[in-house]
């Protein structure tokens, strides 16, 4: 019987990812060919359980030869080719094989697929979508060329066609812990250091290396290949816009958010339709301080992105994640800055109705109900909209996020249908003994765990925290202060339980006594928070309370204190900032305009954000006029913005 379909793959170390990639496919595809460029782990060993095509191939930094290796093997018609950390869903590979086992193969065609990136929330897009050729006939004169980023030609030179098939891969390697643990930043710029040094780079090795720089956060090492690709390119080439959305994401990167808008603005204007382009326009206008046009982009956003699924046309140009779901995130976020609790409710209520797995829209939702409704009301929500008290999971899910936002009732709620408190960690038990004040079950709790010393740093500021509350300086002592993040708070906390220096203030520990405020506050550990607030308050911790309390909608306090800062002169650049936006928001226009221009004058290089929402709001000529020419002498390059011009 002929073989349909030939799995080509080149792995090393992957034993965390094979099983899954192989048990993905195996069904569909006839045989499966490993090379193996050096394993030291199990990857052998579970690829023996799919397969004895295992063949070993010394690594020369060169991954078109190790995949023409994989060829030399393969008997099959077609060639399918697939990493270690992908995978594919069984309607894709199902799908996949049904068309091939319909197709002629030609010299004429090779096929292109979707491979659908996951990436770690740290990255702008979490998900990104990439058109990558994966599929082609075998003994045809096929062959990989380039030793990264490896291409497909044939060997006589002569051109084929690229089909695109409605097909996806799904691929996990660049979530950060792996590319961490497989060294894989390193090992790819090793090979592109070697292409510098041997041959003069084109545009798509440009294009490559500025791709390679940003995933590794290197903004500004990135921009200069991105830029010399894209002015080199051809908008024709299939990696064009690739180049253009990471020369995006390395301006949001790097803040430069008026040269990210112009290059939507000058040559991206064929794909502004797109949800992922539109949400990317209202994160600039929402970094920018312009959030009523913010909203309104994210809106059409939404509103395209519900559109194009129902007509099942593509979600998304390249990401699908800014499509569908940060539309949404990004309008909650924005109603609540603005204390409009029922919208942020609304838009966080899509979300979860889109995805009910959705843990930061959870989390949330659980602390914009906790500001004005009871733990009965907000159980009874949830329990509608998602079901909780139904899935064990999500019981143990609302647990956590109760104490971790404070809410007692709420938390007292979910405990009293956990399985077990063992489902808690350490540090979530302290911080429901703390919420509870209840120092037996505190102490129990800590005494159970603190044998060997406590190095979990979480854990370590819950017992902060606790000797501070219940002045218990012992327990700090059961803290390994040489194997944990918070080094500082510990002696923080002993400085302050000794009798000795209990009138001392030590400027350097001012951003410890900020958290530990803070913390104390939320836990409504307010009698501990009176005694000390006198003891740290100096203009900084001040400044960074009043900040904090705002943000949480702690209005009261944050007022009280900002009040204090204005009395004194002390308001630092952030609290005016945050008072000018305040005062806009309640129509004090002429207020909040004092506010943004003592910001400016408290920064020596302000933020344009600054000077833009000044701008927006001022009404006077003369003052915009002189606002503007100040702008131009601190950003100059961005003052020749159409965005900026249009103010």
């Amino acid at each position: 019987m002929n073989k349909l379909i030939s799995l080509c793959m080149i792995v090393k170390n992957e034993e965390q990812f094979l099983e899954r990639c192989l048990k993905s496919v195996n069904q569909w595809v006839d045989e499966m060919i490993v090379v193996d460029t050096g394993s030291t782990d199990r990857t052998k060993d579970i690829a023996r359980a799919f397969t004895d095509n295992i063949y070993d191939f010394k690594w020369i930094n060169d991954f078109a030869a190790a995949r023409n290796e994989a060829l030399k093997h393969a008997s099959g018609t077609w060639i399918l080719i697939l990493d270690a950390d992908e995978y594919m869903e069984e309607n894709d590979i199902r799908g996949l094989r049904d068309f091939l086992a319909g197709e002629k193969p030609s010299s004429k065609f090779v096929y292109r697929v979707t491979v659908r990136n996951f990436m770690d929330s740290s990255n702008h897009t979490g998900i990104s979508e990439s058109p990558i050729l994966r599929i082609f006939p075998n003994r045809m004169g096929f062959e990989y060329y380039r030793p990264i980023h490896e291409q497909i030609r044939l060997s006589s030179g002569s051109s084929y066609e690229i089909i695109a098939l409605p097909f996806q891969i799904l691929h996990s390697g660049y979530l950060e812990h792996v590319v961490a643990a497989q060294n894989k930043h390193d090992r790819n710029m090793s090979i592109f250091e070697q292409m510098m040094s041997r041959t003069k780079l084109n545009a798509y090795d440009h294009s490559m290396i500025g791709q390679q720089l940003s995933m590794m956060r290197k903004s500004e090492e990135a921009l200069p290949h991105l830029k010399i690709a894209f002015e080199n390119g051809s908008k024709s080439s299939p990696w064009y816009l690739n180049n253009l959305w990471t020369m995006l994401d390395v301006y949001l990167q790097s803040q430069k958010y008026i040269e990210a808008w112009s290059l939507i603005d000058e040559h991206m204007t064929e794909y502004t339709d797109y949800p992922d382009i539109r949400c990317v326009r209202g994160i600039i206008l929402l970094s920018l301080g312009l959030r009523e046009q913010a909203k309104q982009e994210l809106v059409l956003a939404h509103r395209e992105a519900e559109n194009r699924a129902r007509l099942n046309h593509n979600i998304a140009l390249v990401s699908p994640n800014l499509g569908m779901r940060m539309p949404l995130w990004l309008l909650a976020v924005t109603f609540e800055n603005e204390n409009n609790f029922q919208s942020c409710i609304h838009y966080l209520t899509l979300l979860l109705r889109a995805d009910d797995q959705d843990i930061e829209a959870w989390v949330k939702m659980v602390e914009v109900l906790s500001l004005n409704e009871s733990a009965a009301n907000i159980a009874a929500f949830l329990n509608r909209l998602l079901h909780v008290d139904a899935a064990p999971q999500k019981v143990i899910a609302m647990a956590k996020i109760s104490i971790s936002l404070g809410n007692q009732q709420l938390a007292q709620y979910y405990m009293n249908r956990l399985p077990s408190l063992d489902v808690l960690s350490l540090s979530e038990q302290l911080r429901y003994a703390l919420l509870s004040k209840n120092l037996t079950v505190f102490e129990q709790c800590l005494m159970n765990r603190a044998s060997d010393g406590l190095t979990d740093s979480a854990a370590v500021k819950m017992v902060i925290l606790g000797s501070i509350v219940w002045s218990r300086p012992e327990w700090i002592e059961l803290c390994n202060q040489t194997l944990t993040d918070e080094s500082i708070g510990l002696q923080f906390a002993r400085n302050l339980l000794q009798p000795d220096r209990a009138g001392q203030r030590d400027p350097s520990f001012d951003p410890v006594a900020t958290d530990l405020l803070s913390q104390l506050y939320f836990l409504k550990a307010w009698d501990t928070f009176d005694s000390l607030i006198d003891r740290f308050s100096s203009a900084a911790v001040i400044n960074q309370l009043a900040n904090v309390f705002l943000a949480k909608h702690f209005v009261q306090p944050a007022m009280q204190y900002y009040q204090h800062l204005l009395d004194h002169n002390e308001l630092d650049a952030t609290s005016c900032e945050n008072l000018a936006l305040l005062h806009a928001m309640d129509g004090k226009i002429e207020e909040a305009l004092e506010f943004w221009e003592q910001a400016i004058s408290l920064r020596p290089e302000a933020p344009i954000r600054l000077f833009i929402q000044y701008c927006f709001y001022c009404k006077d000529s003369h003052d915009k006029s002189e606002m503007k020419a100040r702008l131009a002498e601190q950003h100059p390059n961005d003052a020749k913005s159409a965005l900026i011009q249009g103010l």
